[in-house]
């Protein structure tokens, strides 16, 4: 702002009469390479708007959904080896209680 520049003074203005910081660790050939690739950058994104985008085809998934009408023998043993495991939990759960119950009995004697 040293010299009164007319776009340096607006945008001082504009954005608060916040100074930009010097960078003194870049070179000038460091800011003419980031110009540089914002110039080219800048390129590539209109390339993208001009280009005519086409809508993707729906992905069919390399499975079959299950369903119960075709798959109930799938459901049957599911259900069957629930039903059995239930079954063994419960007779498990029993069979310690007995246990339990005959230990008491001993201790008791």
């Amino acid at each position: 702002m040293e010299n009164n520049d007319k776009d340096t003074v607006e945008l001082f203005n504009k954005y608060n009469h916040i100074v930009m910081p010097d960078h003194p660790d870049m070179s000038e050939g460091d800011v003419k390479n980031i110009l540089a690739y914002i110039n080219t950058e800048s390129l590539d994104a209109s390339k993208v708007d001009q280009m005519t985008l086409k809508r993707p085809l729906a992905e069919i998934p390399p499975y079959q959904p299950v369903s119960i009408k075709k798959d109930y023998p799938i459901f049957l043993i599911y259900l069957g080896l629930t039903i059995i495991m239930l079954f063994c939990f419960l007779y498990l759960i029993n069979l310690k209680e007995v246990e339990r119950n005959s230990e008491k009995g001993n201790e008791i004697s």
